[in-house]
């Protein structure tokens, strides 16, 4: 179901985000699993913006900063 498929990768940019360096195995397959998932282009497209909003320099420094802001909490839930 794509509803639960996006349910996990929001939970997943949370739990990764809270606990970045426990979580990184995990995150990563998450990723790849969701960039390679043709069945629903909004989870492709939001997994290609992760991974290339984490591959920037700096990407996930800033991607922790702003996990608490207002813009990180509108980033996370669309």
């Amino acid at each position: 179901d794509d509803q639960v498929k996006f349910h996990l990768l929001d939970a997943g940019v949370r739990l990764f985000l809270a606990e970045a360096p426990k979580m990184l195995p995990i995150f990563v397959r998450l990723l790849e699993e969701a960039v390679e998932d043709d069945t629903n282009p909004d989870i492709h497209d939001r997994a290609l913006f992760l991974v290339r909003r984490l591959s920037a320099p700096q990407g996930l420094e800033t991607m922790l900063r702003l996990k608490d802001s207002l813009f990180g909490i509108y980033l996370l839930r669309t």
